[in-house]
């Protein structure tokens, strides 16, 4: 983390939620080590199993100087829910960042989830925004994933996309990267 930077991390001992941003209601909770939907009860049936039920690829790459670019690995998406409240659809926009000289394997692997890992949830803080950080712990090294949302879902998806660019470049140089060394 640069040496200015404002983020605060801190690790997460009481459980936080993720709002919608339409009716309040509670879409993830997020503890130290797991997360979950809450239990809307017998009014949805089947329940959703996801907060987060679509993605894609958010490229920034190009917007990116050739230092930042080729200083970590890193995945940035956008993803799109649904709250189980009200209906009303969110979008979530994430970067996970590891080691540059990371395998397909390990991106496929455990970048995109596809098998489980240790997790330590923490909340980062910068300037009255908050975020969920995540921790991943993986046999090959760790991932830090940054997760920005849920926010309403714009009706112009290009907006929304350049929207979510803009807020990961502002933040850029100053997420962490690791959690075990910058955690308050």
């Amino acid at each position: 983390m640069n040496a200015n930077s404002k983020i605060t991390i801190t690790p997460i001992t009481d459980p936080m939620q993720l709002c919608c941003p339409h009716c309040g209601a509670v879409a993830l909770v997020v503890g130290a080590h797991d997360s979950g939907k809450p239990d809307f009860g017998a009014a949805l049936n089947p329940p959703p199993r996801y907060w987060i039920d679509g993605g894609e690829n958010l490229d920034i790459g190009p917007e990116l100087s050739p230092a930042q670019a080729a200083a970590d690995g890193f995945y940035t998406t956008l993803h799109g829910g649904r709250c189980d409240a009200c209906g009303e659809g969110y979008s979530v926009h994430a970067v996970k960042f590891f080691a540059a000289a990371a395998s397909r394997f390990f991106i496929e692997s455990y970048v995109m989830e596809n098998v489980p890992m240790g997790v330590t949830h923490f909340q980062c803080a910068h300037e009255g925004e908050t975020w969920l950080m995540t921790d991943y712990q993986t046999p090959e090294g760790p991932i830090v994933g940054h997760w920005f949302g849920p926010e309403p879902q714009a009706d112009d998806a290009d907006a929304e996309v350049r929207a979510a660019r803009a807020d990961l470049l502002r933040l850029w140089d100053d997420l962490p990267r690791s959690a075990a060394v910058e955690a308050a």
